[in-house]
């Protein structure tokens, strides 16, 4: 996907992640939004460590995920491509609720059943699945306190 020249919104831009997705979008002639979470000390997290000739190449939001309006300011001008998504909505609607909700339940004659309903490679529909379960056992992780340290020390050395 060519995203030269498209306007990129970022969420997360203060954290470790997305601070280096913010540059590699700059990278590839990006303009980026930076969605980073509004504080008392007007710190950008870890984009406090850009210089300031890549800083000025970034429109910085600042605000609450968890607040949709603050969410839908963000978007303002942000180009959505929905093409971006029909692959993953086919895939969740060639699942039932019950799927939906716990795709361990998924084997894999059923997941082979999901790929030919929605039209797509098996491969896609595993990936996809593999990307919802890191993403929830993350946000899990999260979720127990003082684990975003746990967490970010299995990045050491990478």
């Amino acid at each position: 996907m060519n995203l030269k020249n498209k306007k990129v919104l970022v969420t997360g831009a203060d954290g470790f992640i997305g601070s280096h997705l913010v540059q590699a979008l700059l990278n590839e002639g990006c303009s980026v939004k930076a969605f980073c979470y509004y504080n008392s000390f007007n710190s950008w997290g870890w984009m406090d460590t850009f210089p300031k000739e890549e800083l000025n190449r970034i429109e910085v939001f600042t605000g609450d995920i968890r607040d949709p309006n603050g969410v839908k300011t963000a978007m303002k001008d942000i180009e959505i491509d929905d093409k971006a998504f029909v692959k993953i909505e086919s895939i969740i609607q060639s699942m039932t609720p019950e799927e939906r909700g716990n795709p361990e339940l998924l084997n894999m004659l059923r997941k082979q059943r999901i790929a030919k309903g929605c039209g797509r490679d098996l491969n896609e529909v595993n990936m996809f699945i593999k990307q919802f379960d890191q993403m929830r056992k993350m946000m899990h992780t999260l979720s127990k306190g003082d684990n975003m340290q746990k967490m970010m020390s299995q990045f050491k050395g990478r």
